[in-house]
């Protein structure tokens, strides 16, 4: 799809991961922060030209049958929070691409922290088995989420992608914690 999997990005859940960029860019940390703890919605627009300009200038675009999906968020935490980041993002990322966008992924389990307010010892003894796919499932899933920390919670959606038939799952993300 956009690339070689870099060998970290590889594994039996995952085809690879893209990014448009470090989470430690404090530029693109500050977009985030504001849009996702802030709430501040008309970060969207700012956030919608460097997926444009990211996509035509630096990204192989895909070329077979693909389907765009967010990272859902529990009921609650979208309540709460009034709008899911991961599906605007991915919105914009399906028009750009003219790919169709579908949420067959859903939260079982409301998880209390985010993956990114966690230190490494607890991050690791999370459990993520926290989604189900519905029927039916796209064979190539470009899997959307605004940042990847450790990749747990990417991996543990795609992994239930995979179990629902797709084939083949990329992660795209703004930001990349490493």
């Amino acid at each position: 799809m956009f690339g070689a999997a870099c060998k970290d990005c590889h594994d039996q859940e995952l085809d690879g991961v893209v990014s448009l960029g470090w989470y430690a860019n404090p530029t693109l940390q500050t977009l985030i922060r504001h849009w996702k703890y802030s709430y501040v919605r008309e970060v969207e627009g700012v956030i919608e030209r460097l997926l444009y300009v990211w996509l035509n200038d630096a990204q192989r675009v895909p070329t077979d049958d693909w389907t765009v999906v967010p990272m859902p968020l529990y009921p609650s935490r979208d309540r709460q929070r009034g709008f899911n980041q991961s599906e605007i993002f991915a919105r914009m990322v399906a028009q750009e691409l003219g790919l169709p966008l579908a949420a067959v992924l859903s939260r079982t389990r409301h998880t209390w922290k985010a993956q990114a307010e966690l230190d490494n010892q607890k991050r690791s003894q999370r459990r993520l088995d926290v989604f189900r796919a519905s029927a039916p499932v796209p064979r190539h899933v470009i899997l959307v989420d605004d940042v990847y920390t450790t990749g747990k919670t990417m991996r543990s959606a795609a992994a239930e992608l995979k179990r629902a038939g797709a084939e083949v799952v990329w992660g795209l993300v703004l930001a990349r914690g490493d």
